[in-house]
């Protein structure tokens, strides 16, 4: 059982997250690397890093506070609690990582928060099977997750969507094109500030701004946002579309891929757009460089209403709270 420090981490990514892909049922994107990273750096207060490695099985944890509580063992990202941070293929290696942890800080832990555990697995079972030997464990619905598989590629990706969904995108893009409307698929040697700036402009334009619910006027988050594009970046996992018109941004939509599965970050488009369906358009076009790339699902964050005629699939999850 290998201790590492941040630094560490940082040098060992490119392992722990072949080891992010092989967990079965996780949020990948949201367990990976990039994302937690940046979440345990601009998300959360000062924490101590407890991640720990052993035959390409990890923990990827910290100890501090957590809203009014101190002293909580909790996930890098525990402001949504999508990451998992029992990682490997066999979660019965990543549960033995912590039972040994709970036995060194016996004396100092009060609680731990076990975020992105999904639901109805293997893992979430085996939790139950070998924590619950000594401790209490208590569950609550954690943050479930849209996703749309794009296997079949776009005819296939189609086919699962309704005739009155499929009839919308086809007109909608034909008169779009019509209008003077045309799409750039951005996927390699990006600049991480260039992209978001590029966002950040049709975000004013948004209804989001001008509603105040825009996540970028938030500093931590515009922080996490920012370093977690220029990851993605510089590792060639960044993809972006972007919609424009009269060489003007008018829509935008951002993800990262981890192994043949995308995440979306952010979208939106201008205001004035609206009745073009620029959102949809931009997605529809997203979907479609995914496609062909070889992408195999697009994980697009939150379940929401608006995102299932988008999705097909559901990626349920529960967080549990242990208690030695």
């Amino acid at each position: 059982m290998q201790a590492l420090g941040i630094a560490s981490f940082e040098e060992q990514a490119a392992a722990f997250d072949h080891s992010v892909t092989a967990t079965q049922r996780i949020s990948t994107f949201c367990s990976g690397s990039d994302w937690i990273l940046s979440a345990h750096k601009y998300l959360h207060p000062p924490r101590e890093t407890l991640v720990y490695e052993a035959d390409d099985h990890w923990l990827t944890l910290t100890q501090g506070p957590l809203y009014h509580l101190s002293n909580v063992i909790q996930p890098m990202e525990s402001a949504w609690c999508f990451s998992c941070p029992l990682i490997g293929v066999d979660p019965r290696c990543s549960i033995s990582l912590l039972l040994k942890l709970l036995r060194r800080r016996r004396n100092d832990i009060s609680l731990i928060l076990l975020g992105g555990i999904p639901l109805g697995s293997k893992m979430h079972a085996q939790c139950y099977q070998y924590l619950g030997k000594s401790c209490r464990i208590q569950a609550f619905p954690g943050s479930d997750c849209c996703e749309a598989s794009l296997n079949g590629g776009v005819d296939g990706y189609l086919s699962r969507r309704s005739v009155r969904f499929r009839s919308s995108l086809r007109s909608g893009m034909r008169k779009a094109i019509k209008e003077g409307v045309n799409f750039e698929r951005l996927s390699s040697n990006l600049d991480g500030n260039h992209i978001l700036n590029r966002a950040l402009s049709v975000e004013m334009r948004s209804w989001k701004q001008g509603a105040g619910e825009s996540v970028f006027r938030h500093y931590d988050h515009y922080q996490f946002y920012l370093d977690l594009i220029r990851r993605t970046a510089s590792k060639g996992l960044l993809r972006a579309v972007f919609a424009k018109r009269e060489d003007e941004d008018i829509a935008y939509v951002i993800g990262g891929i981890l192994g043949r599965k995308y995440r979306g970050f952010q979208m939106g488009f201008d205001a004035s757009m609206r009745t073009m369906g620029a959102g949809n358009l931009v997605q529809y076009e997203l979907i479609q460089a995914l496609c062909d790339e070889g992408v195999e699902s697009y994980d697009l964050g939150m379940d929401m209403n608006y995102k299932r005629r988008w999705a097909e699939n559901r990626l349920e999850f529960v967080n549990l709270l242990v208690t030695p």
